[in-house]
């Protein structure tokens, strides 16, 4: 029974990992932002009961810890993120942002341990069907040009012109860009972005291909790449075409070596239909998004460029860090009077890990990231459905590395941590046995 309710609660917590719900703990009275605040989330309950489940079955088993150095390093990183606390500005942030990170860090650890008890299928499966729901959302604001009501999940009020909506200016209009119950698009694009190409996977790890399990697959992709489209997040669009060549790439190296049933010719078959549609209906709007420059997407460039510049010179004045959550507050005391939006996280998780935590933490968090990035590398030579699981991983794994360098979200943001820590930890289950449940 108890193996059954930790699987249910799992799933459960795929599926609300986008929403918003949360309750606030305390908040700063200057520099007001979402970056100094404190919060508990529906999901931190979700979270709480998994790890308890797990932690019950584990006592009853009397089961040994095995410390291997993925997991000492994120120890390491959790012990500098308290030492942080010493010198830190805003001791409650950085104490927050602390047990954030013991938070994440051990639904990694429970995620890179017990993966290989769930059917991999299923969980790709559960994750599109969640991803499913965020995408109709997306698809409504973004036609509606406003938010659709649902607040109590956590859905931001939204409008075209309201300040600090993001939105797309170009020569055809003025459009809101989708935002589910994500705070921003672009959490969205990477939450899409991931389920995309889970939803490759699904179909190509297919037992049975019949004509109802490809009009599935069709009709998924297609709803999760309009929604995705409907972001106009640039960075995701970089990340998720990487993706898509390591994908293809590898597939085709399998087909070279004899393993590629015709099903999956056909889902490139389908990639390609539904991305050239979109290019087709979209293009005005896509090209002004990505290539058009001056108005908006100038100043998000521009701002950008302001926080690594400002981060940079913080790592070099503290190589040691200013603690754990508390770059937003220096960087508005030294840039005081700026409204309240711009106050924000350098855009790249590494330097902000740097300008946070220290030189130190970075390097550590550089370790495990490329540690897993080398175990699905390696997976790459293994043949068959092993190697579609390397690929799938190699590809997300792109992704992640890609937006982690344009954006901070998935250091600072709920939905974005678990949207990482969840794929970091598929990657660790994989480097720690290649033969996963399918």
């Amino acid at each position: 029974m108890s193996g059954r309710f930790e699987r249910l609660v799992f799933y459960a917590l795929l599926v609300a990992l986008p929403l918003q719900t949360r309750v606030l703990l305390f908040e700063p009275e200057r520099f007001a932002s979402e970056w100094l605040s404190g919060y508990v989330y529906a999901t931190d309950v979700l979270i709480a009961l998994v790890l308890g489940a797990w932690a019950w079955r584990w006592w009853a088993k009397r089961r040994s810890i095995t410390i291997d150095p993925i997991a000492l390093g994120g120890l390491a990183l959790l012990g500098i993120s308290t030492l942080s606390l010493l010198w830190a500005a805003d001791v409650p942030v950085a104490a927050f942002r602390t047990i954030k990170l013991a938070e994440y860090l051990v639904f990694f650890m429970y995620v890179g341990r017990t993966l290989p008890n769930y059917s991999l299928r299923t969980v790709v499966a559960v994750f599109v069907g969640g991803a499913l729901v965020q995408a109709g959302i997306g698809l409504a604001q973004f036609y509606r040009h406003a938010s659709v009501g649902l607040g109590l999940l956590g859905e931001s009020p939204l409008a075209v012109a309201m300040p600090g909506v993001a939105e797309v200016v170009v020569s055809t209009g003025r459009f809101l860009r989708a935002y589910g119950t994500f705070p921003s698009p672009n959490v969205l694009a990477a939450y899409l972005g991931i389920a995309l190409l889970c939803s490759m996977l699904w179909y190509a790890l297919a037992r049975r291909r019949t004509p109802a399990r490809l009009a599935v697959f069709t009709a998924a992709f297609s709803v999760l790449s309009f929604a995705f489209m409907a972001t106009f997040s640039r960075e995701a669009y970089l990340g998720y075409a990487l993706a898509a060549f390591i994908w293809f790439s590898g597939l085709a190296s399998l087909a070279a070596k004899g393993f590629c049933p015709r099903h999956l010719g056909l889902a490139l078959f389908v990639f390609a239909a539904v991305n050239l549609l979109l290019l087709a209906l979209w293009f005005p709007e896509l090209h002004g998004r990505v290539f058009e420059s001056g108005g908006l997407a100038q100043a998000a460039v521009q701002e950008r460029l302001l926080y690594s510049e400002v981060a940079r010179g913080l790592v070099y004045e503290q190589p040691w860090g200013v603690g754990a959550g508390n770059f937003t507050l220096v960087y508005g005391q030294l840039y005081a009077g700026l409204p309240g939006w711009m106050y924000q996280p350098a855009h790249n998780v590494f330097l902000l890990v740097a300008v946070e935590l220290g030189v130190a933490a970075m390097a550590l968090v550089l370790f495990i990231v490329a540690r897993l990035g080398a175990a699905a590398a390696y997976g790459m030579r293994l043949s068959g459905e092993r190697r579609l699981v390397a690929l799938f991983l190699a590809s997300a794994f792109g992704m992640l590395v890609v937006i982690s360098l344009s954006d901070h979200f998935f250091w600072t943001l709920q939905q974005g941590a678990l949207l990482f820590w969840l794929v970091l930890g598929m990657l660790y289950a994989y480097a720690r046995t290649p033969v996963l449940k399918l």
